[in-house]
């Protein structure tokens, strides 16, 4: 019987990969590269991120990309991975909201919250 994919399991996963997760961006950055040239985030007011690892892209898009006022929430289920994100977007620290995932594929959020997902 194979080992069942659960909130413990992906938490420990993900906590162990840790920073270890930045080495291997090289692979993901010519997509997320699409996602920015198509995603208009310059006129972006609030951005959502499903699972923001390492939060190496919303760096990327708040140090370049996101007006000033645009506000950034992002929900993760590792708690590692949402302290290296919050670390690394300190300087936007008041604009910013990380959530840990309680595990369920429902967003507490009210319609039309975010218009980049």
């Amino acid at each position: 019987m194979g080992r069942e994919l659960n909130k413990k399991t992906i938490q420990r996963i993900y906590d162990w990969i840790g920073t270890k997760l930045d080495s291997q961006s090289f692979y993901e950055q010519s997509g997320l590269d699409e996602v920015i040239k198509h995603g208009q985030f310059d006129t972006a007011n609030a951005v959502f991120e499903f699972g923001p690892g390492t939060g190496r892209f919303a760096e990327q898009l708040l140090a370049q990309y996101l007006p000033d006022d645009t506000g950034y929430t992002a929900i993760d289920i590792s708690p590692e991975m949402i302290e290296i994100t919050r670390s690394r977007l300190k300087t936007w620290q008041k604009k910013i909201n990380i959530i840990e995932s309680t595990g369920s594929v429902k967003l507490d959020f009210s319609d039309n919250s975010f218009d980049r997902f």
